[in-house]
């Protein structure tokens, strides 16, 4: 179970870095991410898309955590407390 929870960890923190990598920058990966998806709905139900982890680990809107990560600081303490 110890090892479950530091996997776990560990891939958190390394999306959280990720995801405040790409969005420092202007690229074709940001604006998939932040970007709205068009297309028809799949049937069979709503998937799980990337940022929907994000929401449940943090309590912010995507708003409120792209301009947390304009200030590195204040994302590298967020990054190690949700991690």
């Amino acid at each position: 179970m110890g090892q479950e929870r530091a996997l776990l960890a560990r891939i958190k923190d390394s999306k959280m870095k990720y995801f405040g990598h790409i969005t420092h920058h202007k690229s074709l990966e940001k604006d998939t991410m932040l970007g709205p998806m068009l297309g028809l709905c799949r049937q069979g139900g709503r998937r799980r898309q990337w940022l929907d982890y994000f929401r449940e680990w943090i309590e912010m809107n995507l708003t409120q955590l792209v301009h947390a990560i304009e200030d590195r600081t204040s994302y590298r303490i967020l990054t190690q407390t949700v991690a």
